[in-house]
């Protein structure tokens, strides 16, 4: 059966709520080329109740609210495409199109869409647990210089005020996480794959601050060097940076 993306098609499954719904910068397509089908699919074969809710509005929050509170969480990617390539070309002009829209429209999905999902989950959900993952959100988990800007910004989950990020291949942390937000009612904080705030450090390599690498490009080199050495499979440690 289709994965619903409105009220009457949860009403055909009879669903009365949600335990995940999951945002997408795209058009919803379920097949394996989309990342958000994949994880759609995952959740639903482990047992949750999944909603999509694709390209919404991001200027009111009705699109977001169109599916109600979930049960567990909201998930939230900007596409396949970063939404910032999406919108723009190499030398900063907008695009008119998008190919990851229907009909190829452009403009259909806002700049740093993770960032502005995010928010309005808040304003239209204060409660709810948020999630996002991606490769928008992947790239920029830690300290990252942004070249629109001109400018090294801070990990996303600050702008997006997220509560956790997956990182990478999501289908293993994302499962997880749904099994874990079920049965404790938090966010787990030790699920391999996904970064989250901490008031304490952890065991782990402490990466060079924010404030260093804003002050010392061979800072910013020797925090890239490291992620790049640390994303292994099966050596790779946890790291952690001062924001």
């Amino acid at each position: 059966m289709n994965i619903p993306m409105t009220k009457r098609e949860m009403d055909q499954r009879g669903w009365s709520f949600l335990d995940i719904i999951l945002i997408t910068g795209d058009a919803f397509i379920d097949h394996p080329s989309f990342g958000s089908a994949i994880i759609a699919r995952v959740l639903e074969s482990a047992g949750w109740k999944v909603g999509v809710i694709s390209q919404p509005d991001w200027r009111t929050t009705a699109d977001i609210s169109a599916l109600g509170r979930p049960k567990l969480f909201f998930g939230i990617t900007s596409g396949n495409v970063d939404s910032m390539v999406a919108n723009y070309t190499s030398t900063g002009r907008k695009r008119k199109s998008d190919d990851y829209t229907p009909g190829g429209i452009g403009g259909k999905r806002p700049d740093r869409a993770t960032t502005v999902y995010s928010n309005l989950i808040r304003q239209a959900f204060k409660d709810t647990f948020v999630v996002i993952g991606g490769i928008e959100a992947s790239l920029r988990r830690f300290s990252h210089y942004d070249w629109w800007s001109n400018k090294i910004r801070k990990s996303i989950l600050l702008d997006s005020k997220a509560d956790l990020l997956v990182y990478g291949m999501g289908e293993k942390p994302v499962t997880e996480i749904a099994r874990r937000i079920s049965e404790l009612g938090e966010i787990p904080k030790d699920v391999e794959g996904t970064v989250f705030w901490s008031s304490s450090k952890p065991n782990g390599v402490e990466l060079p601050s924010h404030e260093e690498v804003l002050l010392d490009k061979r800072k910013y080199f020797r925090l890239t060097r490291i992620i790049h050495e640390e994303t292994d499979p099966v050596r790779g440690t946890c790291l952690y940076q001062l924001q």
